[in-house]
């Protein structure tokens, strides 16, 4: 198995996350180099990222569900599930994540609102130049 490395980032001031929301609290930001087999656009990227959870996150999610569910916070959104050929259009749904906008073949960028907080996930695709 590849071994993939995630370096911590500056946030690019490109990024759609960074002017989605009037102020933000907490930003961060990773980038890591894809493995071979990984088809390179955003799409199957994304899908990569968030249709693949280790159990034992589907599972932290399912009881952060029952524990919220008293305070009346959302436990899962409205979007319709996206058709896993189509590319991810705003308004679609990848897993538990709604994507609200896009950028191309460059990046996607999901996200909910709810009472207590509005949060920005922002997967970004850099082809870098063959070196000959």
């Amino acid at each position: 198995m590849e071994k993939i490395v995630v370096q911590e980032i500056d946030v690019p001031s490109t990024s759609l996350a960074m002017r989605s929301l009037p102020r933000l609290d907490f930003a961060d930001a990773f980038k890591c180099q894809l493995p071979e087999n990984q088809p390179p656009n955003i799409d199957s990227v994304t899908r990569a990222i968030f249709l693949t959870m280790p159990p034992w996150v589907v599972q932290l999610l399912e009881l952060r569900n029952v524990i919220v569910r008293p305070f009346g916070l959302k436990i899962s959104i409205d979007a319709v599930p996206s058709n896993s050929q189509d590319e991810l259009q705003p308004g679609t749904a990848v897993g538990a994540f709604e994507i609200l906008d896009r950028r191309h073949n460059e990046e996607i960028m999901l996200g909910e609102d709810d009472k207590h907080l509005d949060y920005r996930v922002s997967i970004q695709l850099e082809r870098e130049e063959k070196k000959c």
